[in-house]
């Protein structure tokens, strides 16, 4: 009996998945730009963006990546492109990427800036959410039923 090596074996599954949540992210109108690669290490970015892949599926909107300028922490050149497929559609803010961060620097002494920069990036990019304007809280339960998350096998009519 001849075995199949896994990488075949899932690749497959994999490249399903990969395929389905993109069409998915891209359907969705709503977008909200996440900043990947500030310079924070590969666990936190990993986990940051992890949520925000929650949060946009859970509440319908884009998920979209900015390059990192310039790239910090491990970040080579691209970002997420460095090591990743291109799962993201991703954008170009050039030197406006300082604006899209959670916090702003001397934020409670010139809290200036916090307003003007959601103004400046939406003419911009066009986008409606940035990385210190996410709304939403995180979902207790992420339930997606495109891609087959938090739905029981009964609903899929395994006995």
């Amino acid at each position: 009996m001849e075995t199949q090596p896994l990488s075949e074996k899932y690749n497959g599954a994999l490249e399903s998945s990969f395929q389905a949540y993109q069409l998915l992210n891209n359907s969705h109108e709503r977008r909200l730009l996440y900043y990947f690669g500030r310079g924070f290490g590969f666990g936190a970015e990993m986990v940051g963006l992890i949520k925000a892949m929650m949060l946009c599926l859970d509440q319908r909107c884009q998920l979209q990546l900015t390059r990192p300028r310039p790239p910090r922490g491990f970040a080579i050149s691209r970002g997420w492109t460095d090591y990743f497929l291109p799962v993201f559609a991703e954008v170009d803010l050039g030197a406006l990427s300082v604006l899209n961060r959670p916090v702003f620097p001397f934020d409670r002494r010139l809290p200036l800036l916090r307003f003007v920069a959601p103004f400046i990036l939406k003419a911009t990019t066009g986008a409606n959410y940035f990385m210190f304007s996410m709304p939403f809280p995180l979902p207790g339960r992420l339930r997606v039923k495109q891609l087959g998350l938090g739905v029981w096998a009964a609903e899929r009519g395994i006995p």
